[in-house]
């Protein structure tokens, strides 16, 4: 074989293996910078979704600051309510109509009332714009909504309204709003998301 071919496939090994190494090394490169790229981005999301937990758990906690809280030991539980309110507590009364222990948590415009009844309140209250599940640390809302216009009550006035049961206890709690139709239910949220059981 003369030596023009030696020196030509010489080079073309050389320039293979040269080529095979550089694209292995690109490729290898490429890869870490994406894997790199990849934790960067997974730092970041982590980052996010914490500072958005944290912002949304201050918001609640600042919103309800300066509440104050009603504890029942007789039915065991208890919730927070702006300090404004007044609150009427006539769940301890006695006397064979079960049904009229109840409490008002209220202001000029805004009212809570709360009934307990081991026995339910049966067919009197068919519709509930709020469904509730209650558990040891609280109340979840599964679903929402609002009415207006309650009957015996003038157009300006929007409520909710839930029931639930939790031990050997029902409840009742109904929220009213005077003023427009269209102002949102969201001091009903937090009282709810306040409430917890206590026994």
């Amino acid at each position: 074989m003369s030596n023009f071919w030696k020196i030509f496939i010489t080079i073309i090994i050389t320039a293979a293996i040269i080529g095979g190494g550089g694209y292995w090394y690109m490729n290898k490169k490429a890869n870490d910078d994406k894997a790199k790229l990849q934790s960067q981005i997974d730092d970041l999301n982590k980052q996010v979704a914490e500072l958005k937990a944290t912002s949304s758990t201050s918001a609640t906690t600042d919103e309800t600051a300066n509440w104050k809280t009603y504890t029942n030991s007789t039915y065991g539980f208890s919730f927070k309510y702006p300090a404004n309110f007044t609150v009427a507590d006539e769940l301890n009364k006695t006397g064979n109509w079960t049904v009229a222990k109840k409490l008002k948590v209220s202001d000029s415009t805004d009212g809570l009332e709360l009934w307990v009844n081991p026995d339910g309140f049966g067919p009197f209250f068919p519709e509930y714009t709020y469904k509730i599940t209650p558990t040891a640390t609280g109340l979840t809302i599964n679903s929402k909504d609002k009415e207006s216009a309650e009957d015996g009550q003038s157009d300006d006035v929007t409520f909710a309204k839930t029931q639930f049961t939790y031990g050997k206890n029902t409840y009742l709690l109904h929220y009213k709003i005077k003023g427009s139709d269209s102002k949102p239910l969201t001091q009903f949220d937090t009282f709810l998301s306040t409430f917890q059981f206590t026994k």
